[in-house]
C-alpha cells in the first residue's frame, strides 16, 4: 500500500517545482538577452550573485515578487 502524501508536503513539492521552471526560464531569458548577473541584479538592487544562485535554482525561498522583479529586467 502506497504511503499517504500529506497536502503541505505536495504543496511544497509543487512549489520547488515551479520555483525551479522558473528559474530556468529566467537563465534561458538571460542568455537570449545577453545580460550578465551583475547588470540583472543593478536593475532589481541585489547582488549578482544572488542573481546567478536564483537563476541556477539554488535558491528555493525566493519570493515571487522578487521572481516577477527579475522576469521583468530580463524581458519576460
Amino acid at each position: 500500500m502506497p504511503a499517504r502524501v500529506r497536502v503541505v508536503d505536495r504543496g511544497n513539492w509543487i512549489g520547488r517545482r515551479i520555483v525551479s521552471d522558473l528559474a530556468r526560464e529566467l537563465e534561458t531569458a538571460r542568455l537570449s538577452a545577453g545580460l550578465s548577473y551583475a547588470e540583472i541584479g543593478r536593475a532589481v538592487v541585489i547582488s549578482g550573485s544572488q542573481v546567478g544562485r536564483i537563476c541556477q535554482g539554488r535558491s528555493p525561498k525566493v519570493s515571487v515578487r522578487r521572481l516577477a522583479q527579475l522576469a521583468a529586467a530580463v524581458g519576460l
